[in-house]
């Protein structure tokens, strides 16, 4: 500030030069705001996955169990168990899903099951609130190509901007979203009964960095994002004038084309392993219980079976033995299982089509990657023996064809002499 000054020396005037940095506030606001939820996601991952080790000691022994069980009330305790440990890991997957950001990927899904999933998310939160969710979708609805990670982040924003815009009231609150068909697509509308959305900013609400919470409570850009989202998936989202009380969006997005959903044939579902006799499994796990779990079950469907602590051990007894199926846990001390699927490869290639990776986060982009260029299958954490046998199946079925390639053959010679 300057002040400028009469004959007499008096100040008279104050020159003063401003700048509105209320955007750049704004745009700091945002980044910190980012990297705590970069954080947030980095911690999410490092838990669901320390989680998806027991969950799956706790699926694999029970199943077990219940194969055993021939009394029909232990039986229907362990179905039970089973049930809410797969419930469980269902908010894991849910979790994970949500944290991870790979916009590139679109697949069909069903948005009844996109919905579900997301509410699942905050159903403690409700009833711990005391919200009410009231849930309708329609039968038979055509699935939906999107990115499964950011339309969810779509509906959570919705419910959460409910959640936030009924707590001033006092009064009970509901959520109630619904699913149905139109002419445009699919659509999913999440309203509730909060003070809903004044006439004057109606037209504001999806501009970026406009908000109408308090200092702190928000950054602005979630109705923002969220439209960039639809309208990015060919879709839209809109804010739905009502004559009841409260907010309503609704959003629609395109059906899948009937090309993008057609099934894929899976051909005849006989296990492939009965065909290979003498079959060998190495089983490369630094969790003890996973271990125990996998030689038992490996053993059941007529395997010899070899166990090895981490990747280390695990090369080294490649090196000595042949195996028709190793399944290596990615992360493992010592060696990590893509390094050691690495060295396999280069050092007895015969052996990669052998191989299949679980992994307690199979949503990690650089996991996926690895298993999508290696063309090896990927055994996600908690698995059932259903799931274990799919792989089996498709590890053995390649097996089967690389052990009739002469070459194959004189490198299997080569590695058991």
């Amino acid at each position: 500030m300057l002040a400028l000054r009469d004959a007499q020396g008096t100040p008279s005037h104050f020159v003063a030069v401003e700048r509105d940095v209320t955007q750049e506030a704004q745009l700091r606001e945002q980044l910190v705001h980012s990297e705590r939820l970069a954080a947030v996601g980095q911690l999410v991952s490092g838990v669901a996955h320390e989680l998806n080790n027991p969950l799956q000691s706790i699926i694999g022994f029970t199943e077990l169990l219940i194969d055993a069980e021939r009394r029909e009330q232990p039986r229907s305790d362990l179905e039970q168990v089973r049930a809410e440990a797969h419930r469980a890991a269902k908010i894991v997957r849910n979790l994970l899903a949500f944290v991870r950001r790979s916009a590139v990927e679109r697949a069909p899904v069903s948005l009844n099951a996109l919905v579900e999933a997301t509410v699942a998310l905050r159903k403690y939160e409700f009833s711990i609130s005391g919200v009410t969710i009231e849930e309708r979708y329609a039968d038979d609805l055509a699935p939906v190509v999107v990115n499964r990670e950011e339309i969810q982040q779509v509906l959570l924003n919705l419910i959460l901007n409910a959640e936030q815009a009924m707590k001033p009231t006092g009064s009970p609150g509901q959520i109630s979203l619904r699913t149905w068909a139109t002419a445009q697509g699919v659509t999913v509308e999440v309203a509730d009964n909060g003070p809903g959305v004044p006439a004057t900013i109606a037209r504001r609400v999806f501009e970026p960095f406009y908000s109408t919470k308090g200092v702190g409570e928000g950054t602005g850009l979630g109705l923002a994002i969220a439209l960039g989202i639809a309208e990015a998936h060919g879709g839209t989202l809109e804010l739905v004038t009502r004559p009841e009380p409260g907010a309503c969006f609704r959003l629609t997005l395109p059906p899948a084309s009937e090309a993008a959903t057609a099934p894929q044939t899976t051909g005849d579902a006989a296990p492939r392993w009965t065909a290979i006799p003498g079959r060998r499994a190495l089983v490369a796990d630094d969790e003890p219980a996973l271990r125990k779990l996998l030689h038992r079950l490996l053993t059941r469907r007529g395997f010899a079976v070899d166990i090895a602590e981490d990747g280390l051990l695990a090369s080294n007894m490649v090196e000595l033995n042949r195996y028709d199926v190793i399944l290596c846990d990615v992360q493992m001390p010592r060696m990590a299982g893509t390094q050691l699927f690495d060295r396999l490869r280069r050092r007895q290639p015969h052996l990669a089509s052998a191989f299949a990776l679980i992994s307690g986060d199979t949503l990690d982009p650089s996991v996926q990657a690895f298993a999508e260029t290696a063309q090896i299958p990927l055994l996600a954490k908690p698995f059932g023996a259903k799931n274990l046998d799919l792989v089996l199946d498709e590890v053995l079925a390649r097996r089967m064809k690389s052990l009739k390639d002469p070459a194959s053959q004189q490198s299997d010679i080569r590695a058991t002499a």
